[in-house]
Order: C-alpha cells, then structure tokens, then sequence
C-alpha cells in the first residue's frame, strides 16, 4: 500500500509541475518559451517572469488603448502610424497627432524598428536598449496582441522569434 502511495503521489507531484512551453494566443499563433520562474495574471495581462527578466501578452482594447480615445475600427492603422508603416485609410489629423505622441512614448525611431509580414498577421515592434525594454504588436485581421519584454535585447528577441502560426489547433 505504502509503494502505490508512493507512486501516486510521485506521479501527481511531477504532473503540477509541468509547465507547457507554448502560449496560444489566438487560434492561428502561439508564443513558445522556456519554462519561467512565475506566471501571474491579473487584469488581462499574463506576466511570465524570469531570473533577470520578464514579458507580458495582453489584448490590445481599442476603447482603451490610448486614454479616453475610442480607436474601434481604426487601431490597426492607428498603430501602423506609431510604427512609420503606410495604412491604406487615411486618418484624421488629430488621431495621426496622437500616433506621433505614441511613438514618443514608446520610444521609437527607425533605427530600432522591426516589422514583419506574413499570410495572416503582421509584426510591429521596436527595442529600447537605454530602458531594456521591447514592444512587439502582433495585428491579426480581428484583434492586436501586445507583447511587452523588460530585459536585455537577447530576451526580446527570443520572444520576437518565438511568435509561430500554430501548427494545429486543439
């Protein structure tokens, strides 16, 4: 009795501490990573932490995004400005104003852009290696990820890498 106790309690314990390497983060991508120190979630936002580093993914919210404006509907050429990129609708003045004051803030610059293409979403990022701090958005047709990474630039990349089209869903 003591050896199935004993065997029970080996394979339950080696269950809870498993940890799945991937995060799904719509149906079409998954964020892969190593196992981190500290997963947390509160308001949306899930943190994995690490020894010297940590990233976050939320919903980009549109009603919420940028303060008391409501960018429905327009959120993905309103980051498209932030990021230098070209949009295919035009703006508003004002709403274009308040691209450039979010580029400020997030402090980007051509030098420390990376952007990507591909079948169903587009990448929008930068690096701020004073502030160790990376932004990357992942725009889908229906809805903006945002990944935050607070580290060095090898982190970021990691996780800027690690973005993949899901090979199948669940």
């Amino acid at each position: 009795m003591r050896i199935l106790l004993g065997l029970c309690f080996i394979i339950f314990f080696n269950i809870n501490n498993s940890i799945a390497d991937e995060l799904v983060i719509s149906n079409k991508l998954s964020l892969h990573y190593s196992e981190p120190k500290l997963i947390a979630h509160s308001s949306g936002v899930l943190i994995a932490k690490y020894d010297n580093w940590y990233f976050s993914h939320e919903l980009v919210n549109p009603k919420s995004f940028y303060g008391i404006v409501d960018l429905t509907g327009i959120e993905h050429d309103f980051l498209r400005h932030v990021f230098f990129v070209k949009t295919k609708h035009e703006l508003p003045k004002w709403i274009i104003e308040l691209a450039r004051e979010q580029t400020q803030s997030f402090g980007i610059k051509k030098s420390n852009i990376f952007k990507a293409s591909f079948d169903s979403y587009d990448i929008l990022s930068n690096y701020v290696s004073e502030a160790k701090e990376g932004n990357i958005f992942i725009l889908e047709e229906h809805q903006i990820h945002k990944v935050n990474v607070f580290g060095e630039k090898d982190k970021f990349e990691v996780i800027l890498k690690a973005i993949q089209e899901r090979k199948h869903e669940y």
